[in-house]
């Protein structure tokens, strides 16, 4: 996913991020070294995704009643000053959202629910439809997120495995026998619970 007419409807979005962080949690126990979070309880009527690789780059998602708002920052790519100056108005709240670093942007898209397309920030130098790479990653194949678990965790999944849990349906105690996870039971289930992932555990 390399370009802004890539980006899915906003719930297929929001469900590859949810699954995303519910692979992150289980091949990586440890919170701080994944990539990908979701909070489904991020607020009252609001869900959050975000990524971050570690070195300063990051992603923020917010799904709201108005549709989705993302936040993009990229080191190797200049602060765009007038990222925020087209964003409607149902989504300003979000650019001063503190958590999302809001001065630290070098793009952000929006899509309300009313629309259909989605939009984002246009420098006054240049117009680039190329989505950051963080946001490559969302492209919903199997296959991307194993690359990724095997340049980042040096861990080989299988694919079938992965593939389900992109499908966002139940998560079960075979597949994530598959995976071989290897942290604490308990607190997977509170995580994937707080992700908002299905689970049908034995």
């Amino acid at each position: 996913m390399k370009s802004l007419l890539e980006l899915p409807e906003i719930e297929s979005f929001k469900r590859r991020l949810q699954s995303l962080a519910s692979l992150d949690a289980i091949v990586c126990p440890d919170w701080e070294f994944r990539y990908f979070s979701y909070d489904s309880n991020w607020a009252q009527g609001e869900e959050m995704g975000s990524i971050r690789n570690g070195s300063g780059d990051e992603v923020f998602a917010l799904f709201s009643i108005h549709g989705c708002f993302i936040k993009e920052y990229c080191r190797a790519k200049s602060i765009m000053s007038n990222a925020y100056e087209t964003v409607p108005v149902e989504f300003l709240e979000a650019t001063n959202e503190t958590a999302f670093s809001p001065d630290r942007v070098t793009n952000c898209y929006w899509k309300t629910k009313a629309s259909d397309r989605w939009s984002m920030s246009e420098s006054i130098e240049t117009s680039d439809s190329n989505l950051g790479e963080l946001l490559s990653l969302v492209d919903g194949d199997a296959e991307t997120y194993l690359i990724f678990a095997k340049d980042y965790f040096d861990k080989t999944l299988p694919l079938g495995a992965v593939s389900q849990v992109l499908k966002f349906g139940n998560l079960t105690t075979p597949i994530l026998d598959s995976l071989e996870f290897d942290g604490q039971f308990h607190d997977l289930s509170t995580e994937l619970e707080q992700i908002g992932y299905p689970t049908a555990f034995d």
